[in-house]
């Protein structure tokens, strides 16, 4: 049996097209961090944003605050957000980023035990100079931290709980987490599909929003062909789904 929780830990305003092409005006988005808890141990599915955002939200993102704002408050960053429902950070010892920008890898310092697992093709575009000089320009994870880089899907338990997806597009080795329940499967999209009207109209972004749109549109695709067959799809960036948090927090499953 699985327990499953969500948490927002913070949230973003940026302009809607980076979110959906040729929409205007702002959006207000949340940032989640998932946590999982199954009779081997528990895990987190991307950890939000960076914990120093909270005092300062503009110099953490240098160069690339100008594409947002943040919006952090105290007792908004992961390990306050565990801490809260009883899970000391210390215990986690796997924690799966969809991709590395910052603000799906920002708390990852705050699990000192926990390996990292990313597709290896991640962190391969995340160590490229240009890369960082556009999306991974802030580096909020911790070299230290020990990897286990995987190529393609991942059992993460062995038993096909929880399972890596790869659902390339949005970076070159982006992620999802697909998870079985006993209330049926449910697909942690993050960044391949941000919000519901990204899935229901298969609308994606602005070009210039992934690093491979021609990829990220079949990713789509695939997700939207998931939610046909009946799994539960939690956008990466939907405000409806966690406006009602209460204290930022949900039992998913």
């Amino acid at each position: 049996m699985l327990r499953v929780d969500g948490f927002v830990c913070g949230w973003m305003t940026m302009e809607k097209r980076y979110l959906l092409d040729n929409e205007s005006g702002s959006i207000r988005i949340p940032v989640y961090s998932i946590l999982i808890r199954h009779p081997a141990g528990s895990i987190v599915f991307d950890t939000g944003l960076h914990p120093d955002l909270i005092a300062d939200p503009v110099n953490p993102l240098r160069p690339i605050e100008m594409y947002q704002q943040v919006h952090m408050a105290a007792g908004e960053d992961l390990a306050s957000r565990l801490q809260s429902v009883d899970v000391d950070p210390t215990s986690i010892r796997q924690v799966i980023n969809s991709h590395l920008h910052f603000d799906h890898c920002g708390a990852n310092t705050q699990l000192p035990n926990a390996r990292v697992v990313l597709q290896r093709r991640e962190w391969d575009a995340a160590q490229d100079e240009r890369g960082r000089e556009l999306a991974y320009a802030v580096r909020h994870w911790e070299d230290a931290q020990p990897r286990l880089l995987i190529d393609g899907e991942h059992d993460i338990f062995g038993d096909g709980s929880v399972r890596c997806i790869p659902t390339y597009g949005h970076s070159h080795g982006h992620q999802s987490l697909l998870v079985k329940t006993s209330q049926g499967e449910m697909l942690f999209a993050a960044d391949a599909c941000y919000l519901c009207q990204s899935l229901e109209k298969l609308q994606g972004p602005d070009p210039l929003a992934h690093a491979d749109g021609e990829a990220a549109h079949r990713t789509l695709q695939w997700i939207h062909r998931q939610w046909e067959r009946g799994v539960r799809i939690f956008p990466g960036h939907e405000p409806a789904m966690w406006d009602n948090a209460e204290g930022g927090h949900r039992v998913l499953a």
